[in-house]
């Protein structure tokens, strides 16, 4: 793991690993940014999904025995935690997946069905980045092709459309391994950051009516470092 605030890597032992089977290629995280507990769902293996690692005990535990006739193995899959509902949306990949996970009650709801205009591009999306931005209740999907395609998807009624934007076009990660989280989203800043690979530039999108948020004054964070160019563009109001 990298800790933000002494800029360095905490050594090998830190934490501790992760259940048996779980250290394949195909394994879907999505953190709980108000707790900071990240939850993996592994492809392949439906019995064992999810497991979760708690931070405050640094501790990981499979979730697996729960669950229901819904529950999936994802594979190459965008996910995104919805903090007003507690629950962590799942969609595309290779299986077309649109499923959720309830976190509180540890259960896979009856998978909901996308309508609107982009709603069969957005079911296809393989590797792609998704975020939820709570003050709009809105989840923002991008894929891992060529062009600028935002799609924006209810996190409601789960009404999937294209985001319209303006500026410049970001580029195709080099490494070609999947969006994924490479493309988050920053409360402080009221938009998305997308970084394609660790040689290419990085992009800010500004999400239109959602004001930057406060940081708490009871932290001090460390200046940010800027390796790589920054290209900024902003987004039409919808």
């Amino acid at each position: 793991s990298y800790n933000i605030g002494s800029n360095s890597y905490n050594p090998e032992g830190t934490h501790p690993d992760m259940a048996s089977g779980y250290n394949v290629p195909d394994v879907t995280f999505c953190a709980n940014p108000l707790t900071g507990d990240v939850y993996a769902f592994l492809g392949g293996n439906v019995s064992t999904n999810p497991s979760r690692w708690t931070r405050s005990s640094n501790t990981w535990d499979s979730l697996g025995s729960g669950g229901g006739a819904n529950k999936i193995d994802p594979s190459a899959v965008a996910s995104a935690f919805d903090t007003k509902r507690n629950r962590i949306f799942i969609v595309g990949g290779s299986g077309s997946y649109h499923h959720l996970y309830d976190v509180t009650g540890n259960t896979w709801p009856t998978p909901p069905t996308l309508s609107g205009a982009a709603a069969t591009a957005v079911q296809a999306i393989p590797a792609g980045g998704m975020v939820y931005v709570e003050p709009l209740d809105l989840y923002f999907i991008r894929d891992d092709l060529v062009g600028q395609t935002i799609y924006q998807i209810t996190a409601d009624t789960f009404v999937a459309t294209t985001y319209s934007t303006t500026g410049v076009t970001p580029v195709v990660g080099s490494t070609n391994a999947g969006l994924y989280n490479k493309l988050l989203y920053v409360p402080r800043l009221g938009g998305m950051v997308y970084i394609p690979s660790w040689e290419d530039d990085m992009y800010f999108l500004k999400v239109a009516n959602v004001e930057p948020a406060m940081p708490d004054e009871s932290e001090e964070p460390p200046p940010p470092t800027v390796r790589n160019p920054l290209a900024v563009h902003s987004v039409n109001i919808f």
